[in-house]
């Protein structure tokens, strides 16, 4: 290959008036263009990474309160459910005891009303030990009411947490759907990124090429 002979240039090929830049060429806009492209793809490209990061972060972050929030249900239900049993288990035997007493008393109330006039003196203190039973009894009845009632709020409260978890396990639902579109973005980009190095390294010899079929047409002119 070889250039063109000084014959065959023209006055305006020779001089460049001083001062003026010469124009960029087809070739060279197009490959300034693309590394524009280029960087600014990479600017995105550094935004869905921060994106990708942040999302992880949350979402590990949500995770972590649900295991905690699970294990502290977990402890409390089987504590309270073990508190509550134990009393309760407690209350029946002291109800039975005391049902037991008073169908005794009862009978012997009934003893005694036979003998009324006779077992007056002895009957006053029997009706006072029923009384006190009875009065033990009420207030057993109330303590049991007042475990039932606990057990209510337990499980109200139980209801209450569970709805917690089941709205955070949704909104870790809805993250990971984020981080997943996320991802699938990133992973465009860069896809783009690497066409775009692609076409800024196949850009040079495209122009060599062009060259030299120039060079061929002039000789052959």
């Amino acid at each position: 290959t070889r250039l063109p002979s000084p014959a065959m240039t023209t006055p305006n090929q020779n001089r460049t008036p001083r001062g003026v830049s010469m124009p960029l060429s087809p070739n060279r806009i197009t490959r300034l263009q693309e590394k524009d492209d280029l960087c600014n793809l990479n600017d995105r490209l550094a935004v869905y990474i921060d994106k990708v990061r942040s999302l992880e972060s949350e979402n590990a972050g949500l995770r972590l309160r649900i295991t905690e929030s699970e294990t502290e249900i977990s402890r409390e239900m089987t504590g309270m459910k073990a508190a509550y049993e134990a009393e309760l288990a407690d209350a029946r035997q002291t109800l039975d005891s005391v049902a037991k007493e008073r169908a005794r008393l009862q009978l012997e109330l009934g003893k005694v009303r036979e003998d009324y006039k006779e077992l007056k003196a002895r009957n006053t203190k029997k009706e006072s030990d029923l009384a006190g039973a009875l009065l033990r009894l009420k207030d057993l009845e109330a303590l049991l009411n007042s475990k039932d009632a606990s057990l209510t709020t337990a499980l109200g409260e139980k209801r209450n947490l569970e709805a917690e978890v089941r709205n955070l396990k949704a909104q870790l639902a809805k993250l990971e759907t984020s981080l997943s579109d996320a991802k699938k973005q990133l992973q465009d980009e860069m896809l783009r990124r690497v066409d775009g190095e692609n076409r800024i390294q196949t850009a040079p010899r495209l122009n060599i090429f062009t060259t030299v079929r120039i060079v061929h047409a002039e000789e052959n002119f």
